[in-house]
């Protein structure tokens, strides 16, 4: 665990880079806790940390559909975080949250509850809030999730709806008799203000039996309007008695004090629902507030009826009066005194960085049962997650692999900062089984990226492969190029990764020459790419280079094993054996980092190269060996036509992993022992050891040998059920070897299934219906291919124009050939001018066939040759035919094919001893020709 750094005495976050602040007792308390639980359980069970009670299930791969208001991966944000950190708190013993015994309940007027005065809650002047009624969930058919009949649902015009809006149209009528004279007005008013009292404590109590939300919502409200009134009456007109008229401000000290009171108490209760939804009790109810209601409302009703000069004894009933006003006013503030407040009100709120740090330490040491008990506790302080705590659970969660409570906690973020939107694209880029699926986030936000969001983009857009389009990448080096992102070192070497995975190779070259400043994985970026893209002369060149930059800087940055192991391959497919004995002897002698990488593609690459004893001498040398230290010396004895100590290597063997089995079996394939590769084939699956998608590649093009389409079938069932169907080398493969047993229409249903349509798939469709002679349909699915934006290359142009020149579309395949430089910058070479030589020849059109032969800035082997001759026996032109048989002779002498075509053109100008001369000369070397067959 890394220990944090500090200033002084404090810590400091590494994150923000300022001290952390003291945690307050009760954080440190909960931190001390976890942090001694983790300990003990990292000393019994080193990993992974469990807590002391079982850990609930995982979250199902389903996700649940989504609420109104909600995104779809959380339904509701304070519904779906509160769900996953409940679930946390299970395995956590000194975390409950809900209590078991308390409901939780909403907003202050969002449920029902009850106002009466002697039922459980306050009358007019109270509290206001009663007790609330538990909410319950929705029944289906009738019957509550319990088992319990559901209530019907309450209805809006009820018998406690009809007093509480009488008692607030009571307000103005008792303003007026107050106001009138005459010995009636007083009875009136104590009149209306004990009906008001009475049917008070009436709605309430019905209120609770029958459930009626908008008299309850009235109810305090009529309570206090009607307390507030009689008050301020009684202040602003009070009697001409001698009591009231030596000091009027007898009744305004306990007025003042009673709508202070009720006052304070509105403004806590709605602070407090609007700080938590689900409050178990926003203020308590206790007998000192029902003994404030009973002499409050005596004391109104006293001086209110005192106002009635035919009453005997009005002083004394004034003085009554003014008493208990006196001591209802005494209660109220010693009510609110005494007010219980609800435990989250109280409590010392957490501090976020304590909180962020140990949260971090989770993440790092892989602690997630300690980090979900935190983030518990500060959903049960309904702390709402900032930007900087919500980063640190999301790298808790994204490292667990729990993506979708990542993605919970960024949904629950009110308003997520660019901070914590790279937060969430790190760990999808890092953690996503869908590669794509950081980009496509971003994609559907309008957030302005910075340097770290636009190198996870690029990282997760090379990751994608072909599954985005290159588009995208062009689209996100412009980006890069109107910020002024160039010269970040970490944008610009996922910029060369990104566009050389998108075939891009110019632009990824052309971003590693503007780079002010490059690092090791700057040089490693590029020549990876150039050996993956095939650009091995370029990539030997980039290695000299890199050698001469660091030999000019002295200490600067120079090869690794990465770079060895990138070259050691372009090497190999060059055949270049000195250049890659000079790489070897680089590696030995500077002191490299010679892992078993390493050793592999050195070991490769002698192998490859031909030098199998040596290679054979380094393998026996290594210390450690795994399977592929084992592939590559047997691929080295395959190439070389060594079966037998290939196999014999392969039976030695301690470890065989995939990658073996695969080299053998290609081997065999390679080397035309398809018999053998069957067998092979049934004991890697005896072994337990099963067909991967490659595995399914390499024995594919070894199907149509023997003429049955069954292999091809039970390979493509495997495929399917075990999800590797997609896999473009499988694709390939599968078109490919439908099609050449003549099930042209079931490799195009193959085709239509592939979802990623790569070069290699496009190339491989458009093959197999040139073999077929459909070149329409190749010229149909080549413009389909430029417009789905996959770029052609050489192979492709070579189907394309092998189709055209079959079936003597000369002028698509001028037009094919012509755009290979101009629109797609790719030089053709020999089979693309062969087949352009052969559209011409065919069609007739010998002198433009020559002329295109004299300007290609290479000598013609065979292939043109050969195109040649058919385009004068074509023509009938005996001259030129003979010019061009000479050619092939000294070239390829045993291809009987080329004395058979000499020979019939010779026949068809009636020059028979001629004729015969050629076939003379086939019988001469010993040749024959090979007669058609066909066979089932």
């Amino acid at each position: 665990m890394r220990v944090p750094q500090t200033r002084g005495n404090r810590p400091i976050n590494p994150s923000i880079n300022q001290p952390i602040r003291p945690m307050p007792p009760s954080v440190a308390t909960h931190a001390s806790l976890l942090l001694k639980a983790a300990a003990a359980a990292a000393h019994l069970h080193p990993k992974p940390f469990f807590s002391p009670r079982a850990a609930p299930p995982r979250i199902p791969s389903a996700p649940a559909p989504p609420a109104a208001g909600g995104s779809r991966y959380c339904p509701t944000t304070t519904t779906a975080a509160a769900a996953t950190a409940t679930s946390a708190t299970a395995a956590c013993p000194w975390f409950r949250w809900p209590p078991p015994a308390q409901a939780p309940v909403r907003g202050l007027c969002s449920l029902p509850h009850s106002g009466g005065g002697g039922g459980g809650g306050e009358g007019m002047g109270s509290e206001g809030v009663g007790r609330r009624r538990r909410v319950v969930a929705p029944a289906v058919n009738g019957v509550a999730k319990d088992g319990a009949p559901q209530p019907p649902p309450p209805k809006l015009l009820t018998l406690p709806t009809v007093l509480t809006i009488g008692r607030v149209a009571a307000v103005p009528l008792l303003i007026s008799t107050f106001y009138m004279e005459g010995p009636w007005a007083a009875t009136a008013t104590t009149g209306i203000f004990l009906a008001a009292a009475v049917t008070d404590w009436l709605d309430g109590y019905i209120a609770r039996k029958l459930g009626t939300p908008f008299g309850a919502f009235l109810d305090p409200v009529a309570d206090k309007l009607m307390v507030a009134a009689t008050l301020v009456l009684l202040c602003t007109k009070p009697l001409e008695i001698s009591l009231l008229r030596d000091g009027p401000w007898l009744l305004t000290v306990p007025a003042i004090a009673i709508i202070g009171r009720e006052i304070t108490m509105s403004a806590v209760r709605e602070w407090a629902a609007s700080q938590n939804t689900k409050v178990l009790e926003a203020v308590a109810v206790n007998n000192l507030g029902k003994w404030k209601t009973a002499t409050q409302m005596t004391a109104l009703t006293i001086l209110l009826a005192s106002r009635d000069p035919s009453l005997p004894a009005q002083d004394a009933l004034v003085t009554s009066g003014v008493t208990l006003l006196y001591v209802s006013a005494g209660l109220a503030i010693w009510s609110l005194v005494r007010m219980k407040l609800p435990a989250w009100l109280t409590a010392v709120p957490p501090d976020p960085r304590a909180y962020g740090h140990l949260i971090q330490l989770c993440a790092e040491s892989g602690h997630l049962a300690a980090g979900r008990q935190l983030h518990a506790r500060l959903v049960a302080a309904s702390v709402t997650p900032s930007n900087f705590l919500a980063s640190k659970l999301i790298s808790l969660y994204s490292r667990a692999d729990r993506l979708r409570d990542a993605r919970r906690v960024f949904d629950s973020i009110p308003q997520p900062s660019l901070f914590a939107w790279n937060a969430i694209l790190i760990a999808l880029s890092l953690h996503s089984p869908d590669p794509s699926a950081a980009v496509r986030l971003f994609a559907s936000s309008a957030v302005s990226p910075d340097e770290i969001t636009l190198s996870t983009l690029l990282r997760s857009l090379a990751a994608s492969g072909p599954a985005l389009s290159p588009l995208v990448t062009g689209e996100l080096h412009a980006v890069v190029f109107l910020r002024g992102f160039g010269s970040d070192l970490f944008v610009s070497n996922a910029l060369i990764t990104a566009c050389a995975n998108a075939g891009d190779m110019r632009s990824a070259r052309a971003v590693f020459d503007e780079m002010p400043r490059r690092d090791v994985v700057s040089w490693n970026s590029l020549i990876s790419a150039c050996a993956r893209a095939g650009w091995y002369r370029e990539c030997l060149d980039l290695f000299q280079e890199f050698v001469r930059v660091r030999s000019c800087d002295g200490d600067g940055v120079g090869p690794n094993g990465v770079t060895v192991t990138s070259v050691l391959h372009a090497c190999a497919q060059l055949k270049a054996v000195d250049f890659g004995i000079g790489v070897h002897r680089f590696a030995a002698e500077s002191g490299l980092d010679m892992d078993m990488a390493v050793w592999n593609s050195i070991v490769g690459f002698y192998a490859k190269c031909g030098r199998l004893q040596y290679a054979r001498q380094l393998l026996d040398g290594m210390t450690r060996k795994d399977s592929i230290s084992y592939s590559a010396m047997i691929t080295g004895y395959m190439n070389n036509g060594h079966v037998e100590e290939g196999m014999q290597l392969f039976r030695q063997a301690s470890a065989r992993g995939i990658s073996m089995w695969n080299s053998v079996i290609a081997g065999l394939v390679q080397n035309g022992r398809q018999s053998d590769v069957l067998r092979l084939l049934q004991e890697m699956i005896a072994s337990k050891v099963l067909p991967n998608s490659s595995t399914l590649s390499i024995v594919m093009p070894s199907v149509p040998s023997f003429s049955t389409l069954l292999g091809a079938k039970q390979a493509h069932g495997y495929a399917i059920r075990n999800d590797y169907d997609q896999s473009i080398s499988l694709v390939s493969a599968l078109i490919d070897a439908y099609a050449k047993a003549g099930f042209l229409d079931t490799a195009r249903k193959v085709f239509k299934l592939t979802e990623h349509r790569s070069t290699i798939v496009w190339t491989s469709i458009i093959s197999a219906v040139a073999a077929h002679g459909e070149a329409v349909e190749a010229l149909s699915l080549f413009n389909q291919m430029i417009t789905a934006g996959a770029k052609p290359d050489t192979v492709t142009f070579t189907a394309v124009l092998s189709a055209c020149a079959h079936s003597g579309k000369v002028a698509e395949a001028r037009k094919v050939f012509n755009s290979m430089q101009a629109v797609f910058g790719i030089s053709p070479v020999i089979e693309q001018y062969a087949c352009m030589v052969s559209a011409l020849s065919r069609a007739g059109m010998l002198k433009e066939a020559v002329k295109l032969v004299n300007k290609m800035p290479f000598e013609p082997n065979a292939k043109i040759w050969g195109a040649l001759l058919n385009g004068a026996a074509v023509v009938g032109d005996v001259e030129f035919g003979r010019y061009a048989f000479d050619r092939l002779f000294i070239i390829e002498p045993k291809n009987t094919g080329n004395y058979i075509v000499m020979a019939n053109l010779y026949s068809n100008a009636d020059k028979w001893e001629e004729a015969e001369t050629i076939r003379s000369m086939l019988w001469g070397v010993g040749l024959e020709k090979v007669p058609g067959c066909t066979w089932n």
